[in-house]
């Protein structure tokens, strides 16, 4: 008999391989870290390459290759200058491949899940809630986490990561 937690962790585990495959044939060649600093660019306009380095999970070096490849694919621009830091922000091509981008990644997911049920999905939906509801990530780690999702839809107490960063940030302010 297997060990139904190997099983299962075998289960997640071909589905991101599924879904990052899927996922990677529609981001129009561009790389993984390309399409996160692009929509987190859309949410957090104005992020510097120091913050989009922790967010990307890049160093300093490759952020700063990866900010001038799309600076010259006229996807991003710097927006004047904060002290020794240069914000960026998307141009309107940017702004148009991000929501296209998004819009396929989200189409990619929702394809796995259509062979579901309604209840079903609701169901997946409050493991899933569980499962990224851990409650010892930091604020850092959750903007890493999430740098693919559409924060509109996830924000506030409906987002199991920033919400159980939140819930952190008061138990530790209240111990102190």
């Amino acid at each position: 008999m297997h060990n139904m937690e190997t099983l299962c962790a075998n289960k997640i585990l071909a589905l991101s391989v599924l879904l990052q495959d899927s996922v990677a044939a529609a981001n129009k060649g561009l790389s993984a870290s390309a399409v996160a600093a692009l929509l987190t660019l859309k949410y957090r306009s104005h992020a510097t390459a120091t913050g989009l380095m922790s967010i990307l999970d890049l160093s300093q070096p490759a952020t700063t290759r990866l900010l001038e490849a799309l600076e010259r694919k006229g996807l991003v621009a710097k927006e004047g200058r904060a002290g020794r830091t240069v914000p960026f922000i998307l141009t309107a091509e940017g702004r148009r491949l991000a929501r296209r981008l998004e819009e396929k990644r989200l189409a990619v997911a929702k394809a796995a899940l259509s062979g579901l049920l309604n209840h079903e999905k609701r169901a997946l939906d409050r493991m899933l809630t569980k499962v990224l509801g851990r409650e010892d990530r930091s604020r850092a780690e959750a903007r890493r986490l999430c740098r693919f999702c559409e924060h509109g839809v996830c924000k506030g107490a409906i987002c199991p990561i920033g919400s159980s960063v939140v819930e952190e940030e008061r138990s530790d302010a209240d111990r102190t």
